[in-house]
């Protein structure tokens, strides 16, 4: 997968860099590598960040 670079557009916008898979490649290997990166079960899932009990500050 080639890399592309950072680069400002013609509006100042700043685009970060990031990966551009090829055409036609598929999703199955970011899938599978997803997976296998998850941990127990392979699922990813995102974690709570509530705190009980909720108490409002007037």
């Amino acid at each position: 997968m080639p890399w592309v670079r950072p680069y400002a557009r013609s509006g100042g916008t700043l685009v970060r860099g990031y990966s551009l898979r090829v055409p036609g490649a598929g999703q199955g290997p970011m899938i599978f590598g997803v997976g296998a990166t998850a941990g127990e079960g392979g699922i990813l899932r995102p974690k709570s960040t509530v705190q009980y009990p909720i108490r409002w500050v007037r």
